[in-house]
């Protein structure tokens, strides 16, 4: 995936968090600027074996993405998992809710039949079909790692904007100087209304 990426300050930021039944930030969004210094480091990360702890690496990305956040681009996770959540299943859907409440897209990719497929649908932003991939195993998944790429350059930031309040009362009742207020509440959202 990274490969397909345009790495740099004013480019695509890469973060990393492995996890298996230990959750490790390896690699914070701000660490590498380009596409070699990350690759390499990424070659260096140890296979890490064990139960599989989705929803405390949810948590971990979501502090990744808001010490890294920048206002003027979108922030997407890719959730990649080869297993069934064995360790603290109850905080998953949790986890990824509140990631995408705080305006996270998620890409939501299960290798294997290992997999819960209710889990990793939950995990995807909507519609599934565009948020959510399977495949059979390790192979596949670079069959469709272009179909990944595209789909995440296609979000775009859309602010929405709800009506204007009423007018708030007037302070002053002496008809001296005062100021009414109106406010509009608008949210910066991905282009798929989520």
């Amino acid at each position: 995936v990274i490969s397909k990426l345009t790495i740099g300050p004013d480019q695509t930021h890469v973060g990393l968090v492995i996890y298996a039944t230990d959750v490790q930030a390896v690699v914070p969004l701000t660490m590498h600027m380009n596409v070699e210094d990350l690759k390499e480091q990424i070659w260096q990360l140890p296979y890490l074996a064990g139960a599989t702890n989705t929803g405390e690496a949810i948590s971990a990305m979501r502090s990744m993405m808001a010490a890294g956040r920048r206002q003027d681009v979108k922030d997407i996770a890719f959730v990649l998992s080869d297993g069934m959540t064995n360790i603290v299943p109850g905080i998953v859907q949790t986890e990824a809710q509140l990631a995408k409440d705080e305006g996270i897209t998620i890409f939501s990719i299960a290798v294997t039949q290992e997999i819960d497929e209710a889990e990793m649908i939950g995990i995807a932003s909507e519609p599934a079909d565009t948020y959510y991939s399977y495949v059979n195993n390790f192979e596949e998944l670079q069959a469709i790692i272009d179909d990944i790429v595209a789909g995440a350059c296609e979000v775009t930031n859309v602010m929405v904007c709800g009506g204007w309040s009423d007018w708030s009362e007037c302070p002053v009742s002496c008809g001296g100087p005062a100021t009414q207020k109106s406010t509009k509440v608008c949210q910066l959202v991905d282009s798929t209304g989520k």
